[in-house]
């Protein structure tokens, strides 16, 4: 069965599109056939797997590589690229319209992401399908809540990291009632550090949240090098500690959905 899995933050900067990249590494790496979904207009996900969309293209051309046809016109998904063993679709400028088109479909259009992968599961190509939404609260996360099983929370032990856990919690509570097996499938500690700050926000975040996974320490220059050399953590440094800790979560979240190694 396939599992759509939505990484969800409304605070940018909580290590949210990294973590995208490296669970979906560590899966394919234990057997599992990934398939990666960008859909922040930021792009991060692509760029950082050297997915980028041919910069040549007009506007019209980019649809035919990102979601947006899928979405909006009910497309087949596009041919995704092959990145270190995932497969992933792109993201790009033409995700932005995406917005401002949803609010004159039918029912603000929620149901078309899940329209959209619904061949897709049914075949049973992917065993995981990993989204990077946006960090909003926007009309393209409603997409992704919709379309999901479970969900990534990612909570930075910073202190905005911790703060939009309530919202995000709200946000997911509003779409049980059309999508009630929406789970959260793990809340993942990251970026913690030696601080006493953030040592404090992981320990109530492990007193206060459920389904806690990580941490995933701050070490800026390892996944700065991971988004130069387009890499995930894993591939970049297969023996590293930081693998290590990506390894333990990922292990953690499948536990949690019910997932056997």
């Amino acid at each position: 069965m396939t599992k759509v899995i939505t990484f969800f933050s409304n605070a940018g900067g909580v290590g949210k599109t990294s973590a995208t990249r490296d669970f979906g590494y560590e899966l394919s790496q234990q057997g599992y056939r990934v398939l990666l979904i960008d859909l922040d207009s930021q792009a991060n996900l692509t760029d950082w797997l050297g997915a980028t969309v041919d910069e040549s293209l007009d506007l019209e051309q980019e649809k035919n590589f990102t979601m947006f046809n899928a979405i909006i016109n009910g497309a087949p998904l596009p041919v995704p690229v092959t990145r270190h063993g995932m497969d992933i679709i792109p993201s790009g400028i033409s995700i932005t319209e995406i917005e401002g088109i949803l609010p004159n479909k039918p029912l603000g259009g929620e149901n078309l992401l899940r329209k959209a992968l619904a061949p897709v599961k049914q075949e049973k190509q992917y065993d995981f399908i990993l989204i990077d939404s946006p960090p909003t609260l926007g009309k393209i996360v409603n997409l992704c809540l919709m379309a999901s099983d479970e969900i990534v929370v990612p909570v930075s032990s910073r202190n905005k990291g911790y703060k939009a856990v309530a919202m995000v919690h709200k946000k997911i509570a509003d779409f049980r009632e059309n999508n009630p097996s929406l789970n959260v499938a793990t809340h993942l500690i990251t970026q913690l550090n030696n601080t006493s700050h953030s040592k404090i926000t992981d320990e109530v975040a492990r007193q206060t949240l459920k389904n806690v996974s990580g941490p995933l320490r701050h070490r800026p220059a390892v996944y700065d090098n991971c988004q130069l050399a387009m890499m995930p953590v894993g591939a970049y440094e297969p023996n590293g500690e930081a693998r290590k800790e990506v390894m333990a979560a990922v292990q953690q979240m499948l536990t949690y959905i019910g997932v056997s190694a």
